[in-house]
């Protein structure tokens, strides 16, 4: 796994909360997102789209959920609609709090209780991690303008 996420941070899937470790050789997705933001659930459905047609036949790339949700229980109700994808657990509060601040994006009411005085992205934001390197800052117009080929930028 990558410093941003050490196996020392049980990532759950959302199809049953397992405990379930990140494949290996594959771009891994940090997605920022909450059940109460409005711009949340359509970039959602898209993201959703994209996973399931590009994952179809081989795993191309996966998901992680950071969650800026308010409770456990809306976490919970929101990562049911996600197809499969892991999430930090709501839990892990420190390591939402570390991958936040490290990557300075996170919902508006985060910003000032996290200490984030220049936030770079709100959410939802989807940033691209390929190993431990960060590929890409900001997807959401890779999701939004998807027509069916993973990004080359991805890779």
């Amino acid at each position: 796994m990558s410093s941003l996420l050490p196996d020392s941070v049980p990532l759950l899937s959302t199809a049953d909360n397992s405990v379930t470790a990140l494949p290996s050789g594959i771009p891994t997705l940090l997605l920022f997102s909450s059940s109460w933001c409005p711009d949340c659930k359509p970039f959602m459905a898209a993201l959703s789209v994209m996973y399931e047609d590009l994952n179809e036949d081989e795993k191309q790339f996966e998901v992680v959920y950071v969650s800026s949700d308010r409770t456990e229980e809306e976490c919970a109700d929101y990562v049911k609609k996600m197809p499969g994808w892991l999430y930090v657990p709501f839990s892990q509060v420190e390591h939402r709090t570390f991958l936040k601040t490290t990557l300075k994006s996170c919902a508006g009411s985060e910003q000032a209780p996290l200490g984030i005085t220049e936030r770079k992205f709100g959410i939802p934001n989807l940033v691209v991690l390929k190993g431990n390197d960060v590929v890409k800052e900001c997807a959401n117009a890779d999701v939004e303008g998807f027509r069916g080929d993973l990004p080359t930028d991805w890779a």
